[in-house]
């Protein structure tokens, strides 16, 4: 049976070193705010720029629309960037692995019985998102978080949300559909392996036993099942993509 991550036990190893690398993510709520005003900003510099150069208004217009354009395209593919996740330290790392310490966090998580990755991610998901989108019994929206994780269990996979910082365990509206149920989870160490591209469940299992054989070879142990951890939705591009596999260390 898949060890759920609130159910481990965290042990540190003495041979890594202490906490001294920062979490390696800016803050959303900054990063908003600095895309807003450069949202106003960039365009209209824009198109006063090619308009003064071009003596032409016309042409000034249809840049600092293009410039809008390509600001609004690139805040959609890269919504993770103004999106709240998990607050960790990079403790170390063992070749493309890095060893992190995630503080405490809250989760929203169901199980699907689905043998197929794809087809209980996105089962999951929906079930969530129905949950945060006010499908609870105060009809409460709930911020989005990521990354969405999926991790194989006995009848198929559990699915998760993390919830937002500022939603501790007991102020969340209890779920209307018993399927879905609210965790909090401790301190973890885990080890955490970045790829790009779309993903498939035969991907995360060969990723998975990727960083299995590096972590081992690094002195480490690991416990239970890879979990999957998407940053972007389906939308964003491969290449742009942040994907990652995680497991527990030991």
């Amino acid at each position: 049976m898949t060890q759920l991550p609130d159910e481990a036990t965290i042990t540190r190893a003495p041979s890594l070193p202490p906490l001294t690398e920062a979490r390696p993510h800016g803050r959303p709520t900054m990063r908003r705010v600095v895309y807003g005003g450069l949202l106003a900003a960039v365009p209209a510099g824009v198109g006063l720029g090619i308009a003064a150069a071009t003596d032409s208004r016309r042409g000034g217009i249809a840049a600092g629309a293009t410039a809008l354009v390509a600001m609004v395209a690139a805040r959609w593919q890269l919504q993770r960037w103004f999106t709240e996740q998990p607050r960790y330290l990079v403790e170390s790392t063992i070749g493309d692995v890095e060893i992190r310490s995630y503080t405490p966090r809250v989760v929203a998580r169901t199980e699907v019985a689905s043998k197929d990755f794809d087809e209980a991610l996105d089962r999951g998901f929906r079930r969530l998102f129905d949950y945060i989108g006010g499908d609870n019994h105060k009809n409460e929206k709930i911020a989005m978080t990521v990354p969405v994780t999926v991790v194989r269990s006995i009848d198929g996979y559990t699915v998760s949300f993390v919830m937002p910082s500022d939603h501790p365990l007991s102020s969340l509206p209890r779920p209307r559909d018993i399927r879905i149920a609210l965790a909090s989870l401790p301190a973890q160490r885990l080890a955490a392996l970045c790829f790009r591209g779309r993903y498939t469940g035969a991907l995360v299992t060969r990723k998975g036993a990727e960083m299995v054989r590096q972590v081992l070879e690094g002195g480490l142990d690991t416990t239970g099942e890879p979990v999957f951890a998407a940053y972007d939705p389906p939308t964003t591009l491969g290449l742009l993509r942040r994907n990652e596999v995680w497991m527990e260390l030991a």
